[in-house]
């Protein structure tokens, strides 16, 4: 028997996603060559979410409801019950293909388990979608690299050292990628399309009022970095 080469947690924000969260929760279980521990962080959905996964998986997957709306406040609260050696982020729309944790994992072994681990992805159209509704989503006809939540993978270290993300109500990763940068850990981008990206009415880089959002993860990581650099200031005139 093949010892599996990396522990994974595998942390699962959903919010009214019964229509596609057995498709992700089946990727991630069906990873191969490592062994995963896959959260389902219900994120207060009134669709029957949180149900289907407690029926479909029983044990096989840890179930946790999260009583703060927002991504953020779910993946934070997974993070908490998390006890994989590596933690892995995975949209509950998004697909991985099943060498995706193993692959990168063998990357983040061979560079001291130190940094973030990307992939390329490419986008596809929700086959739920009407003949109207596919017109006026947009889908990359290529793939790109993928630097997103669904796409990342580093190790329970790096996760420590960075901290949780901003409880801001959309943009988290952007200002938790960006602070991560800030503390001089390096990105590498697996060239393998490894995720698969729905896209559907409902994703939120659609959402006029969401992406307006963007700018408060963006001051909140401004803010961070002064911080930090008063602080280096304060203690370089202290000596």
């Amino acid at each position: 028997m093949i010892r599996p080469i990396a522990e994974v947690s595998v942390i699962i924000p959903a919010y009214n996603a019964v229509r596609f969260i057995r498709e992700a929760v089946d990727s991630a279980l069906g990873q191969v060559g490592v062994t995963v521990e896959v959260i389902v962080i219900d994120n207060q959905s009134t669709d029957g979410t949180s149900n289907l996964v407690q029926e479909t998986y029983g044990d096989s997957v840890q179930l946790v409801s999260e009583p703060k709306r927002g991504c953020a406040a779910a993946r934070n609260a997974g993070l908490r019950v998390a006890t994989g050696k590596y933690i892995a982020l995975l949209d509950a729309d998004d697909i991985w293909h099943p060498d995706k944790l193993r692959l990168q994992a063998v990357v983040l072994a061979s560079r001291g388990d130190e940094g973030l681990v990307f992939c390329y992805g490419r986008e596809f159209l929700d086959p739920n979608l009407t003949d109207q509704e596919k017109l006026t989503c947009a889908c990359r006809p290529d793939p790109y690299a993928y630097l997103a939540p669904s796409a990342l993978i580093c190790s329970r270290a790096t996760f420590d050292r960075v901290g949780e993300f901003p409880e801001v109500p959309i943009g988290e990763f952007i200002s938790w990628y960006g602070w991560a940068k800030s503390l001089g850990l390096g990105t590498f981008i697996l060239p393998d399309v490894l995720i698969q990206r729905r896209a559907h009415l409902n994703n939120t880089s659609r959402d006029p009022k969401a992406l307006a959002s963007y700018a408060w993860s963006i001051k909140g990581l401004l803010d961070r970095r002064r911080q930090a650099q008063k602080a280096q200031v304060a203690s370089a005139e202290s000596l």
